[in-house]
């Protein structure tokens, strides 16, 4: 019930600001075009059946369990990143328009030519937003590695270094396929890893579609295994059926659990905070006695989704912590928004003495783009060494 009232109020807020923009952009964009009677009728009818697609094919898919078309999905997709970026647009045309309405600094004559200029502003911004949409696209199959050398205390002998391969949010499904997966492990095998963490957010789609992926997904290796936990969207999807999926593929699933790597590393898994069920606090205590039962000769590495209570973790002793679930805010102007709202929103920092990397992610949720943001593996070398 608390899951099903959840989604009612994410879903109530998220379609009335959605459709509120469209509205918004429909209005803005005839404004320029300056349609009336049945050209505007039929310019209105193919703009709202386009605005339905993304709602349509995200409701049907986790309400009903409707298969949608892949090309209706990926039209909903596109869609709402165009309407996004339409809508900024729209918002500064008219900053520009009140600040012209107190400063008069266009010059009157271009009014006299108000639809011609309406209309070709309408189609460069069309093919600017085309173009931008299009590169952001081809920027998502550009996987970059990033690398990092760090020291930690009490790392043994025989694991100095330690190769660590962490990546977060792939969020299979009908946007980021099996051929991204097979990309994303070659690229992970390829760095030859001692240890592969995974960080959440490993689905995007029923889980129950995704079953055959599993294959191309336990291709995975790693001298002392992979170790992944749930994110946000493994709750939602179902957290025992992402689970299963997670161990068929030969994927440790931590659940709030620390294991140890005899003679290597602690790793502790922690549950996204959230859980499926609105966010919540870390039990501090809970937590205490989790990590209680580590290997306290060896250091200790964090695997969770969002990167939050970040000062309870280091307080507790946490050598390294890994997070996902901001994909750097995935595209311009998001980045911001994730800057502001995060301590650390993207890459590598550190709380006290703990060692922080927020990954922006693999793959993409709702737009498959990437503008101004990357899709990353992220590689980190321990060495011994004072932090």
């Amino acid at each position: 019930m608390d899951n099903l009232k959840s989604f009612i109020i994410f879903l109530t807020i998220f379609c009335g600001i959605y459709f509120s923009m469209n509205l918004y952009v429909l209005l803005k964009a005839n404004l320029a075009l300056q349609l009336n009677g049945a050209p505007f009728l039929i310019f209105a009818a193919i703009f709202f059946l386009i605005s339905l697609a993304f709602p349509a094919s995200f409701l049907l898919e986790r309400t009903i369990s409707v298969e949608i078309s892949p090309i209706f999905a990926w039209v909903g997709a596109f869609w709402l990143g165009a309407i996004i970026y339409f809508f900024l647009i729209g918002l500064v045309v008219d900053i520009v328009r009140f600040s012209n309405y107190i400063f008069s600094y266009i010059p009157e004559a271009l009014f006299d030519h108000r639809l011609i200029i309406g209309r070709t502003l309408f189609v460069v911004v069309v093919l600017t937003i085309t173009a931008v949409l299009f590169g952001g696209y081809r920027h998502t199959k550009d996987i970059k590695i990033r690398r990092l050398e760090l020291a930690v205390n009490d790392l043994s002998v025989d694991s100095n270094p330690l190769n660590i391969v962490f990546f977060s949010d792939v969020h299979l499904g009908k946007m980021v396929n099996e051929d991204k997966l097979e990309k994303v492990v070659n690229l992970v095998n390829g760095e030859q890893p001692d240890i592969i963490l995974i960080g959440g957010d490993l689905f995007d789609d029923d889980v129950h579609t995704l079953f055959p992926m599993k294959k191309t997904l336990a291709k995975l290796k790693a001298k002392y295994g992979v170790y992944g936990v749930l994110g946000n969207h493994e709750f939602y999807l179902g957290a025992d059926t992402s689970t299963r999926f997670m161990e068929l593929a030969n994927i440790n699933v931590l659940r709030d659990k620390i294991i140890t790597i005899p003679g290597v590393v602690n790793i502790l898994g922690l549950d996204d905070y959230t859980n499926g069920r609105g966010k919540r606090m870390r039990d501090n205590e809970a937590l205490r006695k989790i990590i209680e039962k580590r290997d306290s000769n060896l250091p200790t590495i964090l695997v969770t989704h969002t990167p939050v209570f970040l000062e309870n973790y280091s307080a507790a002793g946490i050598d390294l912590a890994l997070f996902g679930h901001t994909h750097n805010g995935q595209f311009f102007p998001f980045n911001l928004v994730t800057n502001a709202i995060f301590k650390i929103s993207y890459g590598y920092g550190r709380v006290g003495d703990m060692h922080v990397y927020v990954s922006s992610g693999v793959g993409t949720w709702g737009p498959p783009i990437r503008v101004l943001t990357d899709v990353e593996i992220v590689k980190i070398t321990l060495s011994s060494g004072r932090k």
